[in-house]
């Protein structure tokens, strides 16, 4: 990122600039890896970007599936009437789909 001076002596970035650190934390926060960042910021191919983005894509649905899986579980125990959800036939049956 090129710097332009600011009168009051900070810097000053430019709108393009404000994107890119954007698309970075963005990145970060979803998970992806240096490289995968890396590529999604520099590759000049768009099909390189791509692949990464698929990729990416795929295993956050991974990783969302189980999230939800985990939900579900302690939704079940939540709403379990027995006193010890873990001998509830209901909750045992939720678990043994889950492994």
């Amino acid at each position: 990122m090129v710097q332009a001076a600011a009168s009051s002596g900070g810097r000053r970035y430019g709108t393009d600039d404000l994107a890119r650190v954007a698309v970075l934390v963005r990145a970060e926060q979803a998970g992806l890896g240096l490289d995968a960042i890396r590529v999604l910021v520099s590759a000049a191919d768009p099909a390189e970007r791509r692949v990464v983005l698929v990729g990416e894509a795929a295993r956050l649905r991974t990783r969302i599936a189980a999230v939800q899986a985990s939900l579900d579980l302690v939704e079940c125990a939540l709403g379990c009437e027995h006193d010890d959800f873990s001998r509830c036939p209901h909750y045992r049956t939720h678990v043994a789909l889950g492994l």
